[in-house]
């Protein structure tokens, strides 16, 4: 009986030392959220009449910048990212989509999931644990909520930031990112811009930042 009172007495700190130990040994996934910042930091608006003008840029994001603007190195997960900015200093608007940029795309939810699914294992781990040692079912519960709720943050920063049907207003700066499988990216590729009031349709022949032509004018 006083072993059995004992077990129930310190069953509570138990489970707060198993909660602790599963806190430092896996961390808490945090997603800081971070604006895009232009591909070109120098780009500033010129909105002279002598000098209307479409301009495009893009960019390859590395590892590194992946990490600052989504939590996460998407390229070592086979994604690359790769951000589109359009500067238009004239007075007309522009559609475009993810089909106007002549590279493949995955749905930024399907990124989100590539990044999710590396706490698959882990998750396991802890329901087949909580089977044969009940008190884990505590951690178990606790990293289902915390993958689930990161999960949620990081799906809808991607989509916010990822291209989608959308209109490049007049004398404005649209930044986007489109998600390519890394296997098929290339340096060099077209994005369209289809003029809203006359629906003719402009290619802009682009190559990544860092090459060797330079952003394209129209």
């Amino acid at each position: 009986m006083k072993k059995l009172l004992s077990f129930k007495k310190h069953l509570p700190l138990g489970l707060a030392a198993l909660a602790g130990i599963f806190l430092l040994t896996t961390g808490f996934e945090r997603h800081h959220l971070h604006p895009l910042k232009p591909v070109s930091t120098e780009m500033l608006p010129s909105f002279s009449l002598e000098e209307s003008k479409v301009i495009v840029y893009t960019k390859a994001m590395t590892p590194d910048e992946s990490k600052r603007n989504f939590g996460h190195d998407l390229v070592s997960r086979n994604v690359q990212p790769v951000q589109i900015t359009i500067q238009n200093n004239t007075s007309n608007e522009y559609s475009l989509c993810p089909s106007s940029v002549d590279l493949p795309r995955i749905d930024a939810s399907k990124v989100a999931f590539k990044v999710t699914k590396s706490s698959i294992p882990r998750a396991i781990g802890y329901k087949i644990a909580s089977f044969f040692f009940w008190p884990f079912i505590v951690p178990s519960t606790i990293d289902s909520i915390r993958v689930m709720s990161h999960h949620q943050k990081i799906k809808k920063d991607m989509k916010a930031k990822s291209m989608k049907e959308e209109v490049v207003a007049s004398y404005s700066v649209f930044n986007r990112v489109l998600f390519v499988p890394k296997d098929k990216f290339k340096e060099s590729f077209k994005v369209t811009l289809i003029d809203i009031e006359s629906l003719q349709a402009t290619e802009f022949q682009t190559t990544v930042e860092g090459a060797k032509e330079p952003p394209q004018i129209a």
